[in-house]
């Protein structure tokens, strides 16, 4: 891949780089021109197996029904070390900022310092509806973290209100990096939050919300003794955990996107077989509600890069990937089985790196892919909106700084979309919100930030059109990088006017 101007890793790349730099495998993180790789083989922790998969022309799915010893197949790996899960209750120091001064009270519930920032001009004025008959506005944003770099990867709107956030934490927890689930109130005040790991690091990519109002984290864990793994993290309404699995081959595995099936249990989706830097393969597994594998499929070529970021369902006839592969945006439709279906890329043009970052169906069960698309020294946002089947309806691309990278994308009750990601054409980054018409036409754009690294890693579109953002602040909060949460109304203001 073209170099970047920046320093700092788009927030999916930082399972491939700088979040697990101690990995004896070379990753980049970046992407890159696709290079030679040869498949390591599956491994199981009680022996090591070699994948008799010969170089597959692509695309390609390999499946195994269930994991078992021997050649060919892909084994579960249940964790043997056990999981850390922490509900602090050590008492800590909330500071509310505000116009007119600042707060300090004592909360006995969390360990995870929560500052929210607010000013004149950012601030919302809350309207009571049982005075005015006007609706309640509600905006906020917040930092939650402690002296290291902490930061949100995901985030999900709860039906009963409020929301849960997923990410990685440093200033806490078992040791090194760990998972980490927040669980806020409708105004952004965290109720709890709980740490998963080990003595090695783990990071949250990402979550998804289970019919029983549960979670599922999705992510990364490396340990000394082995390489980068999927580690997945099943847990109730209150974060205590359920189950954890890990899956793993003899390469650098990374899990990017999971949902919650509508027959039951999970699907997740991400990278397997990542030997070096141009080298990896789309990987899907159907699990069950106890973490058990149904089923498992591969599609890709061994001796090219194919990074999956984006997972939806369709339910009742099946499911759609998204990344990049050959440095462009490849989609993956498959059925309920995981059997492909069809596939497309799409090209920005010569000379180019694209990365499909995201994916979300459409009303018209069309998709949405968002992104991002590279040459030389500049990145901007790449937005591509399909048929069913997969043919290109339109693309639009959208420039702010030198390097633009849209990490997640939502669909809006009107059929526009909204991107976030960060842009750095002012200070260190700033996180930037990109609102299109269904026609991918701008219909307004904002950006959030102060001087140094922020940058926007989740987006979700509310019951009442406001939207939600979750990412990372280096410019506010507690330590290095602090995780950051922002509702915004349906035009991405922080004010009610």
């Amino acid at each position: 891949m073209p170099a970047r101007a920046s320093h700092h890793s788009s927030p999916r790349s930082l399972a491939l780089a700088s979040l697990l730099v101690a990995a004896t495998t070379v990753d980049a993180g970046c992407g890159g021109d696709p290079s030679a790789g040869t498949d390591g083989g599956t491994t199981q922790t009680s022996s090591n197996t070699t994948d008799s998969d010969a170089t597959l022309a692509s695309p390609t799915e390999t499946a195994t029904t269930a994991p078992t010893s021997g050649p060919g197949t892909t084994t579960l790996v249940t964790t043997t070390e056990p999981v850390t899960t922490t509900a602090t209750t050590e008492p800590v120091t909330t500071t509310t900022t505000t116009s007119e001064g600042t707060t300090t009270t004592e909360d006995t519930t969390t360990a995870a310092s929560t500052t929210t920032t607010t000013s004149e001009d950012t601030t919302a004025a809350t309207t009571d509806s049982e005075t005015t008959g006007a609706p309640v506005c509600v905006r906020w944003e917040q930092t939650y973290g402690g002296a290291a770099a902490d930061f949100a990867t995901g985030i999900v709107h709860l039906s009963a209100g409020g929301f849960a956030i997923a990410g990685r934490i440093a200033s806490k927890g078992a040791g090194g990096d760990d998972m980490w689930l927040l669980r806020l109130d409708e105004e952004g005040a965290l109720l709890w939050d709980r740490t998963y790991g080990t003595a090695g690091t783990e990071s949250a990519n990402g979550l998804a919300l289970a019919p029983d109002g549960g979670f599922l984290l999705f992510g990364t864990s490396y340990t000394q003794a082995t390489s980068l793994d999927w580690w997945i993290v099943r847990t109730d309404s209150e974060g205590v955990a359920l189950w954890d699995k890990t899956f793993s081959t003899m390469d650098a595995d990374h899990a990017f996107a999971a949902v919650a099936v509508q027959a039951g249990g999970f699907a997740v989706a991400g990278t397997r077989d990542r030997v070096a830097q141009g080298t990896g393969r789309f990987w899907l597994i159907r699990l069950a509600d106890d973490g058990s594998v149904v089923w498992e499929k591969i599609y890709g070529d061994l001796g090219s890069e194919q990074l999956a970021y984006g997972l939806v369902e369709f339910p009742g006839d099946g499911f759609a990937l998204a990344g990049t592969a050959s440095d462009d945006f490849w989609l993956v439709r498959t059925d309920l089985d995981g059997h492909l279906l069809w596939d497309q890329s799409y090209d920005f043009g010569a000379g180019q790196y694209d990365r499909a970052t995201s994916i979300v169906r459409m009303p018209d069960d069309g998709l949405a892919l968002g992104g991002w698309t590279s040459s030389g020294q500049s990145s901007d946002y790449w937005l591509v909106r399909t048929d069913s089947e997969g043919e290109a309806m339109w693309t639009n691309h959208y420039d702010r700084g030198t390097s633009d990278l849209a990490e997640d994308v939502a669909v809006l009750a009107d059929g526009g979309l909204v991107l976030v990601g960060s842009s750095q054409s002012q200070g260190d980054g700033d996180l930037w919100i990109v609102r299109t018409d269904p026609a991918g036409a701008i219909v307004w754009e904002r950006s959030y930030g102060g001087p140094e690294y922020d940058a926007g890693h989740g987006v979700v579109a509310l019951p009442d059109a406001d939207l939600a953002f979750v990412g990372r602040t280096s410019s506010m909060g507690a330590g290095a990088d602090d995780a950051w949460a922002l509702r915004t109304g349906p035009e991405g203001q922080l004010t009610c006017e």
